[in-house]
């Protein structure tokens, strides 16, 4: 038995009724107070009627009454407004339960044991999720306001990221937006070289070079390091020698050669020509966030962000190797991970920080229009019975598998608090 459980029964009033405490005094609960997720007691402004008196205050839970002296609080200010002592064993006595004061209510017998055992096989489960095999038994209504507010939650934990980001760029948001959408174009393999790369190269130095293509892939390439050693083709031999009068005139660091991976891509996903589709992109829209403000449909969002790439990709996918002259866009789940992961995140905090909540509303919209995200996680959940028909359904199932099910945090969870409360019924 732990103090999470014991909470949990506490929280959602999943006690016997006519409670009292060790001294006979009946307890009534009126409100049993809000979770405390922080230092302090676990209930604040907690309702209650022990015997003939109202109080209102905190209340405190352990497993053992001595873990009051044990945890320190008899002597911490922050108790001193506790009403009610909740424990599973009244283990004190003397003059230790004396000084203390305290109300007690023990729990034994006073929940349902069937409870506590189905919260055990949840616990001890060994599927890929602990409610595997029981999630078609959860209404659908609460699965999806579940699913909705992880959504949120999740969107939420994104904008802390982008917000750290903004005050080290100085609220600039085109930089930080160009930045943000390079660690896109790199996925999950190569999105901290392609962050670098954007880093090491301003928005500013592209502006002045955005018209000219060849000289916009130059640069990039220059900098990612891909044109340090030895030319494998005419193209990348005029690269080098371009590369080094631009590395002049704007005095540049390129990054160190190798910093980009090769290993266990498809071609389509390899660096060369992710760069060479970021270069495309940054010809026909550079300063993109400004215009993806004016954007009311997820069709005109695809519009923007998609993007093919040079002549010379079309039949390369590395330096130096030919290959089958193919158009070489960026396909459509690569696209909707961008506006996912980058583009709904910068609308939804430009919402929050210009105090524009049609933004925000905006951002929401977008992620419940845009087709959910195809991963293991995703597929997993559908075969236990969730499917979900949007990115904001498989944004939530992401951050339900990682905050909730990877650590068993069923108690916290609306799906487990459903099925443990069906299980009571």
């Amino acid at each position: 038995m732990n103090e999470e459980f014991l909470a949990y029964l506490w929280r959602y009033r999943l006690l016997i009724p006519a409670l009292e405490t060790k001294s006979r005094e009946p307890i009534e609960v009126l409100f049993p107070g809000d979770l405390n997720t922080d230092a302090g007691p676990d209930f604040f402004n907690a309702r209650l009627r022990i015997g003939p008196t109202l109080w209102a205050g905190n209340v405190e839970i352990h497993v053992k009454a001595s873990d009051w002296y044990r945890h320190g609080h008899h002597t911490d200010p922050a108790y001193r407004n506790t009403i009610l002592h909740v424990v599973l064993h009244d283990d004190l006595c003397g003059t230790e339960k004396e000084l203390m004061g305290l109300p007690v209510l023990e729990l034994k017998g006073f929940y349902d044991e069937s409870i506590y055992e189905h919260y055990r096989n949840f616990m001890g489960c060994r599927a890929w999720i602990p409610c595997a095999g029981q999630l078609r038994d959860v209404d659908r209504f609460i699965l999806d306001q579940w699913l909705e507010s992880k959504a949120i939650e999740r969107l939420e934990k994104k904008t802390i990221v982008l917000r750290a980001s903004l005050e080290q760029n100085a609220w600039n948001w085109e930089q930080t937006f160009y930045e943000f959408t390079a660690r896109a174009f790199g996925a999950k393999v190569n999105a901290d070289a392609f962050e670098r790369l954007a880093r090491s190269l301003p928005m500013k130095v592209l502006a002045q070079e955005k018209h000219d293509m060849f000289r916009l892939e130059t640069l990039l390439f220059g900098q990612a390091g891909m044109l340090s050693g030895e030319a494998l083709d005419d193209y990348q031999l005029r690269m080098k020698a371009e590369y080094k009068s631009l590395k002049k005139k704007y005095r540049l660091q390129p990054l160190p050669e190798g910093s980009f991976r090769f290993l266990r891509l498809r071609p389509p996903n390899f660096p060369t020509l992710r760069i060479a589709q970021f270069a495309m992109l940054i010809h026909k829209s550079l300063g993109m966030f400004s215009r993806i403000l004016q954007c009311g449909s997820t069709e005109e969002l695809f519009a923007l962000v998609s993007t093919d790439c040079s002549n010379y990709w079309e039949r390369h996918y590395r330096f130096g190797k030919a290959s089958a002259q193919l158009p070489k866009k960026m396909g459509g789940d690569s696209l909707n991970l961008i506006l996912v992961n980058t583009v709904i995140p910068f609308l939804f905090v430009y919402g929050r920080e210009k105090n524009q909540q049609e933004i925000c509303d905006r951002a929401l919209y977008f992620l419940q229009r845009l087709p959910p995200e195809e991963n293991t996680i995703v597929k997993n959940f559908r075969t236990a019975g969730l499917a979900v028909s949007s990115a904001s359904g498989s944004q939530a199932l992401l951050e339900l598998k990682d905050k909730y099910c990877n650590v068993k945090r069923c108690l916290d969870c609306g799906i487990g608090h459903f099925l443990f409360s069906k299980r009571n019924s």
